[in-house]
């Protein structure tokens, strides 16, 4: 009932209940759910106390879950809470088993949608980068950069679109940019998504912003994996690399960079083993450009030696060998299993179609069901979908469609999941 009625508050809105609103929110033993719907209240009410929680929030963040703080933040950004408190409620945040999805998928969206002042979009950057590298290391295991707040990773990218959006100088946020690239942990599939959005756009910029993402992405590296070697060094980020090096693209800035004699000498070294490997045209202007590499660099013996050890040709290495013939050996091995899973499944589909009654029989019927639902979780394109009707008519047909949906109604009917105040208090911001 006092769910409904804080429901009900929000909806309306009814000021008579705005005291109860705020008792809820307050209640360390309430409920995350109907803590958020009195928040929601408390919104929809304008109570005057807003300044108050959100003073608590960011001072005493003991009394608040990763749940509500996380929603808090979505909910009362911008127009409610910003500078020290937003970053405090942020830092209370704890990277937990329990998701953190307001924070990572719903925030970077608004983000984008706020109407922001250039000087508010700024700040932002400046405290959801401060937040990220603030424990920022080099992960020896996975060889990556990796911090404890990678949920704050998609809002950062977001701020740095917006910014790029709206016309403001690469320069200004592109430590931040390459920083929200390199420490994101999660595959993006859709190119909508603010990481993957970013990526692509900075590719996208001209010449001389792509050589400052480049010298930008090189600095980060070095800061937390400093290297004297300087093919290791042009390596890292060249491989994997925030912005792939494009031969047309980035030739020029590549070029002036090996000749520009004030440059660091090590940045000289890196531009020249990008001028080697990644910008050489093609083979008929080949050789007026390694003149113009000789030319460029005959100020310094160490980059001539470096130029002639590339272009001297190298010695046949037995291990290239040994690793070509392994990688087909893998490849065999994997067809193989591949093939092994198609005739199964074509076996067991075969199977199914010629006497659905023993496929469903009740000796059989977990199994059959578990399998169907395993096609289906893996779909057409080996994606997790779950329930797919028309994926199970496509392979089999509608009566083995409605087999196994009154099958699998009668399995499901026998799961009585909790309700969220009957769980564990650790299991109930969590999937059951």
């Amino acid at each position: 009932m006092r769910k409904f009625l804080l429901e009900l508050a929000a909806a309306a809105p009814l000021p008579e209940l705005a005291d109860a609103a705020v008792s809820v929110f307050l209640d360390a033993s309430a409920p995350d759910p109907e803590r958020i719907d009195a928040l929601k209240a408390i919104l929809r009410l304008e109570d005057k106390r807003l300044s108050e929680i959100v003073i608590s929030l960011a001072g005493e963040p003991e009394r608040w879950t990763n749940r509500l703080l996380q929603y808090a933040v979505v909910a009362l950004f911008p127009n409610y809470i910003n500078g020290d408190n937003l970053r405090a409620v942020l830092a209370a945040l704890k990277p937990t088993k329990a998701s953190l999805d307001a924070i990572k998928w719903t925030w970077p969206s608004d983000i984008k949608e706020l109407a922001l002042t250039r000087i508010e979009v700024a700040d932002l950057r400046r405290m959801l980068y401060d937040l990220v590298i603030e424990d920022a290391c080099w992960a020896k295991g996975t060889h990556h950069l990796q911090t404890t707040r990678t949920f704050l990773i998609p809002a950062l990218a977001a701020t740095c679109m917006k910014e790029l959006n709206t016309g403001i100088p690469v320069q200004e946020f592109v430590t931040a940019a390459v920083a929200a690239i390199r420490f994101a942990t999660d595959h993006e599939y859709s190119d909508e998504r603010p990481v993957k959005s970013l990526q692509l756009a900075l590719a996208a910029r001209p010449s001389q912003d792509r050589a400052k993402i480049f010298w930008a992405d090189d600095a980060l590296m070095q800061t937390y994996r400093p290297t004297a070697d300087n093919w290791e060094r042009f390596y890292r980020v060249w491989q994997r690399a925030v912005v792939a090096i494009d031969a047309e693209k980035d030739r020029d800035w590549v070029l002036g960079a090996v000749e520009n004699r004030d440059l660091d000498p090590a940045k000289r070294h890196l531009a020249l083993h990008a001028a080697l490997r990644a910008t050489r045209p093609v083979a008929c202007l080949d050789a007026a450009y390694l003149s113009a590499l000789r030319s460029s660099v005959s100020d310094r013996p160490d980059l001539q030696a470096d130029l002639e050890h590339f272009l001297t040709p190298c010695e046949p290495d037995p291990r290239i060998n040994a690793w070509a013939e392994k990688d087909r050996k893998d490849r065999v091995k994997r067809e193989r299993k591949t093939a092994k899973a198609r005739q199964s499944w074509e076996d067991f589909q075969k199977d199914v179609l010629t006497d659905p009654e023993a496929a469903f029989a009740d000796i059989r019927l977990k199994n059959t069901c578990w399998n169907l639902w395993m096609g289906m979780r893996r779909g057409e394109e080996f994606r997790q979908v779950g329930w797919d009707r028309g994926f199970i008519e496509s392979h089999f047909n509608s009566d083995i469609a409605e087999r196994l949906r009154r099958a699998m109604m009668g399995e499901w009917r026998k799961i009585n999941p909790p309700l969220e105040h009957e769980r564990p208090a650790t299991e109930r911001a969590t999937f059951y």
